[in-house]
């Protein structure tokens, strides 16, 4: 299976301290700035992957909040709680940036925990 890779690798940084998911800009402009995102987790890969949708029950892109900023960001305490147990099996305060893959026939990028590296404070990553 080939997959196609952007040149603009997708961004995903999951703080669990704050029960935030940060998708970059860059990552929804690879989905074609899509309305909704669904937010998939793959617990037997360890994978969380993403695509866009028109399904009013994914999460919504709120593009005139997002503005300027280089991301948009969801707060939901059950999906972070989910997500550390699926993915990262530790109870941790940390956050994790991850570097994804987009896959140009599927329609969606994909992060694998497994690449999820730890930073302390990522406020310089929005600048």
């Amino acid at each position: 299976m080939s997959n196609s890779v952007s040149q603009a690798q997708p961004t995903l940084v999951i703080d669990c301290c704050s029960n935030r998911i940060r998708i970059h800009r860059r990552t929804l402009h690879l989905l074609g700035d899509p309305e909704y995102v669904q937010i998939l987790i793959n617990p037997t890969t360890r994978c969380i992957a993403l695509r866009s949708s028109t399904d009013k029950r994914a999460e919504r892109i709120h593009w005139n909040a997002i503005g300027e900023k280089q991301c948009c960001e969801f707060y939901s305490k059950y999906l972070i709680r989910q997500i550390r147990k699926v993915l990262f099996d530790v109870d941790t305060k940390q956050a994790y940036r991850i570097m994804g893959q987009f896959v140009a026939r599927e329609e969606l990028v994909y992060f694998c925990a497994d690449k999820a590296v730890s930073i302390s404070n990522y406020k310089e990553e929005l600048e």
